[in-house]
């Protein structure tokens, strides 16, 4: 069993998730499971027949952990990628950004053969990004797919209250029904560690309901290439112009679309040329971050 070192991170932050939880977090993560290769992901398949199977596309790196207690009861699932962490709860999505050049400070401290003395801090940013006018959470099923052969056990401060065991881990996360006739699928290819989702619009579904609303962040603003820019204190993450596509006969159409940003800051996605609405719309920006320092 490979086990990682227990890490403290002081946390510096105003956001509410995190201010309920301890100031210094302990955490200690098992991988319990005999040495299997990362390429082995047990079969599973997503509702969407016209996207590759989930086994083709699921990244191994890509693991959304299910609460079983270890979080606040508002989180449904949680994933960590290199120096951030995604906390799924219902119609919001909170990022725990940590400075990459303190992790990287830390981890040599760490690692390193002479004992050192003085505190370490890791600088964080933390942004909410919030679904507007989503269904009910009584009518949104969120639920992770295409399960890991592998665990997590999560061991949080000395309260065993706070302790989860065999948390299953998930290569995706999807939100069925987030909006009516529309569902949202959160992933990452095997080619790359850059976090993805989709919205899925069935026919029925209303593009106009899609509302993205952030809070938290330095500054928000559309460049001139149609890009996203989110600015944070750490640095700059961009989700590229949206690729947007349907398929009719067989045959993947692209649609043009494009981010609108009202005045209070909501994102919406406009399609200039319209669609075919008795076809399902599949819209794809892609999300790619500086180094964040």
């Amino acid at each position: 069993i490979g086990k990682k070192a227990i890490i403290m991170k002081k946390i510096n932050t105003s956001c509410p998730l995190l201010a309920s939880c301890s100031a210094f977090i302990f955490l200690l993560i098992n991988y319990c499971s005999p040495v299997l290769s990362f390429s082995a992901l047990a079969q599973c398949q997503h509702p969407y027949q016209q996207l590759p199977s989930p086994s083709e596309t699921s990244n191994p790196h890509i693991q959304f952990a299910k609460n079983k207690g270890q979080w606040p009861a508002q989180v449904h699932y949680s994933l960590k990628m290199a120096n951030t962490r995604l906390f799924f709860e219902g119609n919001t999505i909170t990022y725990l950004l940590a400075n990459s050049a303190d992790m990287d400070s830390l981890h040599q401290r760490h690692h390193s053969a002479k004992p050192y003395k003085g505190q370490q801090f890791v600088r964080y940013h933390a942004y909410k990004l919030q679904l507007l006018n989503t269904t009910p959470s009584t009518k949104t099923n969120i639920e992770g797919s295409c399960l890991h052969p592998f665990w997590q056990n999560f061991y949080l401060g000395n309260n065993p209250k706070n302790w989860a065991a065999k948390v299953p881990l998930f290569a995706e996360l999807n939100y069925t029904n987030i909006y009516q006739n529309i569902d949202m699928r959160w992933y990452a290819s095997n080619d790359e560690d850059q976090l993805k989702y989709d919205f899925i619009v069935h026919p029925g579904g209303n593009t106009d309901v899609i509302q993205l609303q952030f809070s938290g962040l330095n500054n928000i603003r559309i460049n001139q290439q149609g890009h996203l820019e989110l600015q944070t204190s750490l640095g700059k993450i961009t989700e590229t112009a949206p690729y947007v596509y349907q398929y009719c006969n067989g045959k993947m159409n692209q649609v043009a679309c494009q981010y609108a940003l009202t005045n209070n800051k909501v994102v919406q996605f406009v399609f200039p040329d319209g669609y075919d609405k008795t076809q399902t719309l599949f819209i794809d920006p892609d999300r790619k971050s500086t180094r964040l320092n």
